[in-house]
């Protein structure tokens, strides 16, 4: 009788110390990504996002709400993935540049001019976030201002 009271006094207090509200997990939510970008002082929501292989180089396309909202990114010597990393822009194919480090182009357009704007310098980071789920930043100068955005969702293959 004695050793069962134990073992019924032994079970109650792991069970009240398992439960303690102390242990439990608490919910950090992921901070919000705004998927849009700002150039020439007005912000454009991204639409869509996809990627294209061309003669041997990567296109990342970011669209816009209209077809003449867009900012392409190429790396060059790069295709059959999405590319991973932090990218600072090297404009030279033949010199320098190195696959792991670099892009290529980066081609702006807005529909208040209509003109494409190439980026001059700037940084663009693309992570894995999960199945398909990719985020990017970027940050890159034009000979006429900077843009910047980001964008977290799926980068799919171009029609």
């Amino acid at each position: 009788m004695k050793t069962k009271m134990i073992l019924l006094l032994t079970v109650a207090l792991s069970f009240l110390s398992a439960c303690d509200k102390d242990d439990e997990p608490t919910y950090v939510p992921a901070p919000a990504v705004a998927n849009n970008y700002t150039f020439l002082e007005d912000t454009i929501d991204i639409t869509d996002a996809e990627i294209e292989f061309v003669a041997g180089d990567t296109y990342v396309r970011f669209r816009g709400e209209t077809i003449d909202d867009y900012v392409i990114f190429t790396f060059a010597n790069r295709t059959g993935i999405v590319p991973v990393g932090t990218f600072t822009y090297h404009g030279d194919r033949n010199n320098g540049y190195i696959v792991e480090d670099h892009f290529l182009r980066g081609a702006i357009s807005h529909i208040s001019d209509q003109l494409d704007y190439y980026a001059t310098e700037g940084t663009v980071t693309i992570t894995k976030e999960g199945d398909g789920v990719h985020k990017v930043s970027f940050h890159v100068e034009t000979i006429s201002g900077g843009a910047k955005g980001e964008y977290l969702g799926e980068i799919r293959p171009a029609d």
